[in-house]
């Protein structure tokens, strides 16, 4: 593999790190799916579907789930890219640190680009994660079908990300191209 990740293919996920992105994935979701059964159990399984809140009330619990959602979705595709221009910049110029002291699989950009990955893919999948579980507890309150929908809306768009080894490929060969664009803009001109 050329390590400028020139012109030659981008190289296969290492089999480790994408099950370690897919267990991440994984937990986070199942996070959501366990809090949300919760919910609707809470809300229609007891109580002749009573919930905790009083009928008849105008749902601002569940407003507020949808605005809050509505926030992160833009948060959740903004904070990863702003991450990922970050690291690959400092890649390149050799000043990138893994996250909190941890451990790179190896020295190549590759394992670099892959846990630029894992970060960004925790901090999209938990902004997602947070909106869903606003609209769980808007779920047990009040019960209204806007937020079953916010909470639908979060698992379907976390499903969406789910890192499959075509997915990571992509991923890795788009950054690939950006990484390659700014090893040539921050590289002295030759004379």
């Amino acid at each position: 593999m050329n390590e400028s990740f020139g012109e030659v293919k981008t190289p296969l996920v290492p089999a480790g790190q994408l099950r370690t992105l897919q267990i991440i994935a994984a937990a986070l979701l199942m996070g959501v799916t366990t809090f949300f059964a919760i919910a609707l159990f809470i809300r229609f399984g007891q109580a002749n579907a009573q919930g905790l809140g009083a009928p008849g009330r105008l749902p601002v619990i569940t407003y507020m789930a949808c605005v809050f959602w509505l926030a992160n979705l833009v948060l959740a595709a903004l904070i990863p890219r702003i991450q990922t221009r970050t690291a690959l910049r400092q890649i390149a110029n050799g000043t990138w640190q893994p996250p909190g002291g941890t451990q790179v699989g190896g020295d190549s950009i590759l394992h670099k680009l892959l846990m630029v990955r894992q970060t960004t893919l925790i901090t999209s999948l938990a902004i997602l994660e947070g909106g869903a579980f606003f609209a769980c507890i808007a779920v047990i309150v009040e019960g209204q079908l806007l937020a079953i929908g916010v909470v639908v809306g979060s698992v379907l768009l976390m499903l969406a990300q789910f890192p499959t080894e075509q997915r990571i490929q992509r991923w890795l060969e788009s950054q690939a191209s950006g990484f390659a664009d700014m090893r040539q803009i921050d590289s002295p001109p030759s004379a």
